[in-house]
């Protein structure tokens, strides 16, 4: 259990740093997360069924490498959606590198048997 709290610990202040870093670089300006709508009606819905689908995934079974692909699903979504209607906010990119991680951390996570 410390192994796991430690690995996420880190992999959330490397993946701040990294994200400022991206964000520093292509100047890309911070949105508000907490009031995103999404880009259109297929954007929200896509995002609401993936959002169902890991919920149970999580409450029903215990599939964690299902639950990864549908987190890299959701994330790849929005990238998409992102790249595809939102081109010049390159908002796109962070939602990429946030992608990049959570494809490593699955793999580092059941490489080291932490998860």
């Amino acid at each position: 259990m410390v192994d796991f709290l430690l690995f996420m610990i880190s992999l959330f202040i490397v993946f701040y740093i990294a994200e400022n870093l991206v964000r520093k670089i292509f100047k890309i300006s911070k949105r508000d997360k907490t009031n995103f709508k999404g880009i259109n009606s297929f954007h929200v819905w896509g995002k609401k069924i993936l959002w169902i689908a890991i919920s149970i995934i999580v409450v029903f079974t215990s599939f964690h490498f299902m639950l990864t692909l549908l987190f890299i699903l959701l994330i790849g979504f929005d990238a998409f959606m992102e790249w595809r209607y939102k081109r010049t906010d390159k908002e796109y990119i962070v939602s990429i590198l946030a992608l990049l991680f959570i494809i490593i951390a699955s793999s580092l996570g059941d490489f080291l048997n932490i998860f």
